[in-house]
């Protein structure tokens, strides 16, 4: 979603959203850092949705790096570039495609697939997760600004 948000008028442009794309890894490995320390502390993700998250993963991380939806910004170059300098951007974004942005989702989707998917909850409620309702009585609490329990504002 990120690229069809961007603007993509200049070299510096292109330029960054490549240096974006090389620091993936870095994001991929702190979301698998983030779900290890969740793990670790009693709170998943829930199985069902991970498996959307796997699915998901394993498309990007394979294909042609010219069909993945990182390759989107090479479909509308400004007619002010040349030839040359749509070549060179070209092979730069799909350079970091391959080697950086489709290997990093190839270790998360393995990561979620041996590891985390297993471990995960099967049900989908806060209330099945360590302490779970304890933190659902503070998210009503706060959120109602009120000293509810969450049964009293189910019955509100």
């Amino acid at each position: 979603m990120l690229a069809g948000m961007l603007s993509f008028t200049s070299a510096d442009d292109y330029d960054h959203y490549i240096a974006r794309l090389n620091k993936v890894p870095a994001a991929i490995l702190q979301i698998s850092t983030d779900l290890m320390l969740g793990e670790e502390a009693g709170r998943s993700e829930p199985q069902f949705i991970m498996q959307k998250v796997l699915a998901q993963a394993n498309a990007l991380a394979t294909g042609k790096p010219e069909d993945s939806p990182f390759a989107s910004p090479l479909q509308r170059f400004p007619a002010s570039f040349s030839a040359q300098d749509r070549a060179q951007i070209r092979t730069a974004l799909l350079t970091a495609i391959r080697t950086q942005v489709q290997p990093a989702f190839g270790h998360f989707a393995k990561y979620l697939a041996a590891q985390y998917i297993p471990n995960a909850r099967k049900d989908a409620g806060l209330w099945a997760t360590k302490n779970g309702d304890a933190c659902y009585a503070y998210l009503v609490q706060s959120y109602t600004t009120t000293d509810m329990t969450p049964e009293q504002v189910y019955q509100m």
